[in-house]
């Protein structure tokens, strides 16, 4: 050992301190004491600082938690501390360059281990390590650590590693473009959970939809999930049973208002068997929250109105609890096709128009509750910060220009601009 300190960061966290950390900063100083480095909870003692990031679009968050830390602003720091920065949001680095010295793309064991061996000198030689200014192909590590323990989070739930990345590969989303989809052993995966649960720990799994793991059969009761529809289809092909009493509530990614759309994003949900669905879980004491997306690319006025459509009806259907109708505004990221198109915010007409309908005519029930998505100024700066680029380049899109986070070597970068020329054909772009 060298003697180097190091001290780890989560820049996502509400307050400064390891308490407040998430599942990354947790893993990272998991990870590190593993290798045999000795770690300070004091960072203005450290020679490196390890910081993590959710996403590209709260940037503003890793300048803002070096400072709540005592860490100099980088221009000022040279000579003394070295800033190394991982988690999800290094898919999307170049928004970071102002303020760090180094990035970990991808999974992190063999980038912590490389850098306890041999030092910060080491790691410009690493396939994933991002280097500000550099020109140079970055390749994300993909092999996950699944043999570190599970995490307890700041919301006290224990979260058990199931999975990485995602097997749908929709158009607008990230995780199944920037990484190949992996799973761990379904059996350690359920004897992990069975086991926590016995001990009286709220219990959840890692993974972007639960349903379909191999081993979601052995998982005896879960707080929450993420699922896709065709696996909750296949579950509940004999009726809701196998989920009483198992599932508290079901996160679904709808995406888009309309079926026509969800086809062409590699969604092909109908609405009124979705509806069916989940009217079917709410009537069981199982609460459903439907993700979606105001702005895909494509969209008109004409989408909406299967939306408005479930509204009418989720008044004489919904017996038990409401439907969570959770609206996001459409931001492009770098890895997924969908970033390619011009930026437009027309979305933002019709989806006051629907607001304005629910709650100032006859549309408002109790059984369906809203939240709102981004107006244009805010979605802008996310847009700006996922794709590190100007207004003028989103509103022009990236149909002959590489987006500057194509640094990257995204698990299917080389399919990013084709499959978004046949989305746009299929969608009416």
């Amino acid at each position: 050992m060298d003697g180097t300190v190091y001290a780890v960061i989560d820049a996502n966290a509400r307050k400064p301190g390891r308490h407040y950390f998430g599942l990354s900063a947790r893993y990272v100083e998991w990870e590190l004491l593993r290798q045999g480095a000795t770690l300070t909870n004091t960072p203005t003692d450290a020679d490196v600082i390890l910081a993590t990031v959710v996403s590209p679009q709260e940037y503003t968050c890793v300048p803002s938690a070096l400072k709540a830390n005592g860490i100099a602003p980088l221009a000022a720091n040279r000579l003394r501390q070295t800033v190394v920065l991982g988690g999800y949001g290094m898919y999307s680095p170049r928004i970071f360059d102002p303020y760090i010295d180094y990035g970990c793309v991808g999974e992190g064991r063999r980038f912590i281990k490389a850098l306890v061996r041999d030092g910060v000198a080491g790691l410009p030689h690493l396939p994933n390590c991002y280097i500000p200014g550099d020109a140079r192909e970055v390749t994300p590590d993909y092999e996950f650590p699944y043999d570190c323990p599970p995490t307890l989070g700041e919301d006290g739930i224990v979260h058990v590693y199931a999975s990485r990345g995602c097997r749908k590969a929709c158009l607008f989303c990230q995780t199944g473009w920037c990484q190949p989809y992996s799973e761990h052993d379904p059996d350690t995966v359920s004897q992990t959970y069975a086991g926590l649960v016995r001990a009286g720990h709220r219990v959840n799994v890692v993974t972007n939809d639960a349903p379909a793991l191999a081993a979601f059969g052995g998982i005896p009761k879960t707080e929450a999930f993420s699922a896709s529809y065709s696996q909750l289809r296949e579950i509940m092909r004999d009726g809701v049973g196998p989920l009483v009493g198992r599932v508290k509530s079901v996160r679904i990614g709808v995406e888009s208002p309309s079926a026509r759309l969800r086809k062409c994003i590699g969604k092909p949900i109908p609405t009124d068997k979705l509806y069916t669905l989940t009217c079917d879980l709410l009537n069981a004491g199982i609460g459903v929250r439907w993700f979606l997306i105001a702005g895909l690319p494509g969209e008109t006025d004409t989408d909406w109105e299967e939306l408005y459509d479930v509204v009418r009806r989720a008044r004489h259907d919904i017996k038990k609890g409401a439907l969570q109708l959770s609206f996001t505004a459409f931001v492009p990221d770098p890895a997924a096709p969908l970033c390619i198109a011009p930026l437009t915010d027309d979305y933002y007409d019709r989806y006051q128009a629907f607001w304005k309908w629910f709650f100032e005519s006859d549309g408002y029930t109790r059984k369906i509750q809203l939240f709102k998505c981004s107006a244009p100024p805010g979605r802008l700066k996310k847009a700006m910060a996922s794709m590190a680029a100007t207004e003028p380049e989103l509103r022009r899109g990236w149909l002959d220009h590489d987006p500057p986070n194509w640094c990257i070597r995204y698990h299917h970068r080389d399919k990013i601009r084709q499959t978004y020329l046949a989305y746009a054909q299929s969608a009416g772009v």
